[in-house]
């Protein structure tokens, strides 16, 4: 529900021009400026039955035109009353400027702010500008800047030397005094005030208005039918309690009315219908609006939306922007710029490395792929089968290599066989537990539609990171009649052996590089459960060197100072399916809110 109140007032400002009596000569006061350094200065401030009030201020300077014989546009500054400031005496500015009067008659006009651009004639040029900014709620001081005066004509002849002006400003002045509602418990900022008008212009860069004639009226050149008004520091409203906000127009009529936008902080506008006025030159009207939270409507809502999903490397994805927000931030998804770890650290982790070396034997057996290489994050290390299969395992065996070419004969114990050995990929195995501490294995099966077991002797396993290393097959000594468990990596075989009479072990080797192994064995012909499931554990608990890189950080696409821009482009260089973010801070009347848009985009 909107309420208002009308008012209008007339602001009325008069002055006294003086010469000496001794000399002839206007302008009894002394000179502080030149015309060019001495800016506008006259002081606005409410006056006590509503309205405005404004009053001269020392060294204020008009500009007087004379029809005399020295005719001319002079500079004249302001000595204001004392005790009365709506009054003023006013002197020359330099001797060379200014009027003499010898007793031949002569009409004077005048008006405020001086400028000399307005050249010999009583014609002023002045602007109305179309969007115009005070400093904070209730200031008045831009008005200064934007209202000028103007003096009528007056004529003088005789020895009657003195010219009494009265001035009254040219344009006019709406007060627009704004409030929430009874009730309402939330306070809205105001960005922005503006005036909306059909029927006739309210702003214009281009005004002149011809001082002789007493009833001209403001011309005005490019008009257009609306003015806003900015803050340096945003009103707040409030129930109760006016924020005044004070627009400066031409004058005109408006017979259809006029639309006051109250735009918020969020960007929403709550519209205004204001009936018929109309706007006399030296009027000040004033208009009580008192707003409810829900008249505010969203002019745009915030969103995103991405040219394409599917691009090539190299070629920039478009991203359109509509809406308002205060700052715009872009996740890539790329390494150290995703949105996962915007509000928690990103930890690098030192790469483990692992290897070793393998050799297939069989009769007839012709199972290449007997072996797996696994990693684990949950295995607690109990050495049981049961314990193994519990776990949850990643297979990694694809990553070493294995060569899974069987011979069919040698033992590869002695030197003459070693070359039998094919080693593996180093393979950075702390890449599969995800920053995890965890173990390793190899899983080992004989399976009866295959021709047979085939055995899988392995050497020269290592585990290692930059630091050095960490686990090594070397450092185990075999002693003939050593148990499996006392080795590392530890020997296992699953239930499925039964009874059978051929097990998995170790050998020492002589004159090679390494100088022991194990082998996965088992009876050539299947028996009884069939299957055959053996496992080597290493007996370590691997934990990755951490580093804390702390949160990801993102792109700025706009600061705070920014205005929001209509689109955004990101080129990706390289390949990849990446989850890009946008996270944008967005104004509303309840507080900041966080808004996100998310793409997945594939790049090729």
């Amino acid at each position: 529900m909107r309420k208002s109140v009308f008012a209008i007032t007339l602001l009325v400002l008069s002055a006294a021009c003086t010469r000496q009596q001794d000399d002839s000569v206007w302008a009894p006061q002394a000179v502080r400026f030149t015309a060019q350094d001495i800016s506008a200065r006259t002081v606005f401030s409410p006056a006590e039955e509503g309205g405005l009030s404004a009053f001269w201020k020392q060294d204020d300077t008009i500009g007087i035109w004379s029809s005399g014989s020295n005719r001319g546009n002079y500079p004249y500054v302001a000595n204001p009353v004392g005790g009365d400031a709506s009054r003023a005496s006013f002197g020359m500015v330099s001797e060379d400027r200014m009027f003499v009067y010898d007793g031949t008659s002569a009409t004077y006009c005048a008006y405020y702010p001086y400028s000399p651009s307005n050249g010999n004639e009583p014609v002023i040029r002045f602007q109305v500008p179309s969007s115009q900014l005070q400093a904070a709620a209730g200031d008045l001081s831009m008005l200064s800047g934007l209202q000028p005066f103007r003096a009528d004509p007056v004529s003088i002849s005789g020895d009657n030397a003195q010219v009494d002006f009265s001035f009254r400003p040219v344009l006019s002045t709406v007060h627009v005094a704004l409030r929430m509602n009874d009730g309402e418990t939330v306070n809205v900022p105001v960005k922005m005030v503006k005036l909306l008008s059909d029927a006739s212009a309210l702003s214009s860069p281009e005004v002149t208005l011809d001082l002789a004639d007493k009833a001209a009226r403001p011309q005005a050149a490019g008009g257009s039918g609306e003015v806003s008004l900015a803050f340096g520091t945003m009103p707040v409203l409030v129930s109760g309690t006016d924020a005044d906000a004070y627009l400066t127009v031409l004058p005109g009529a408006h017979a259809a009315g006029l639309t006051c936008e109250v735009t918020a902080i969020d960007g929403s506008v709550a519209k205004v219908a204001l009936p018929a006025v109309t706007f006399g030159p030296g009027n000040s009207y004033s208009r009580s609006i008192s707003l409810a939270l829900s008249d505010f409507v969203q002019a745009e809502p915030f969103d995103i939306s991405a040219s394409s999903l599917t691009v090539n490397a190299g070629e920039p994805v478009t991203f359109g922007i509509q809406g308002a927000a205060a700052r715009i931030n872009f996740w890539s998804g790329e390494k150290y710029h995703e949105y996962e770890y915007s509000s928690k650290d990103r930890f690098e982790y030192g790469d483990i490395y692992m290897s070793f070396l393998q050799a297939l034997l069989s009769g007839d057996g012709r199972q290449g792929d007997c072996l797996k290489v696994k990693l684990s994050t949950d295995y607690d290390g109990s050495l049981d089968e049961d314990s193994i299969l519990d776990a949850t395992w990643t297979d990694m065996t694809e990553a070493f290599g294995l060569d899974t070419s069987i011979s069919s004969s040698g033992n590869p114990t002695a030197a003459s066989n070693y070359g039998k050995y094919k080693k593996s990929a180093d393979v950075a195995v702390s890449d599969y537990a995800g920053g995890k501490p965890f173990r390793l294995a190899l899983f080992w099966s004989a399976l009866p539609d295959l021709g047979g077991r085939t055995v899988s002797w392995i050497t020269g396993l290592k585990v290692w990171d930059s630091s050095g290393v960490l686990m090594d097959q070397e450092d185990n000594t075999f002693v003939s009649g050593k148990a499996l468990t006392e080795y590392n990596p530890v020997v296992i075989e699953g239930a499925s052996y039964g009874s059978d009479s051929n097990h998995c072990s170790w050998y020492g080797i002589s004159d090679c590089a390494t100088s022991n192994c194990f082998r996965f064995f088992s009876a050539f012909t299947l028996t009884g459960t069939a299957e055959r499931h053996a496992y080597a554990v290493i007996d370590n608990l691997f934990t990755p060197a951490q580093t804390n890189l702390g949160h990801d950080s993102p792109l700025q696409v706009q600061s705070e100072s920014d205005p929001t821009p209509s689109s955004w482009s990101y080129t990706f260089t390289e390949p990849g399916t990446y989850k890009v973010v946008f996270e944008a801070s967005c104004p509303t009347l309840s507080g900041d809110k966080t808004e996100l848009r998310e793409f997945t985009i594939t790049v090729q």
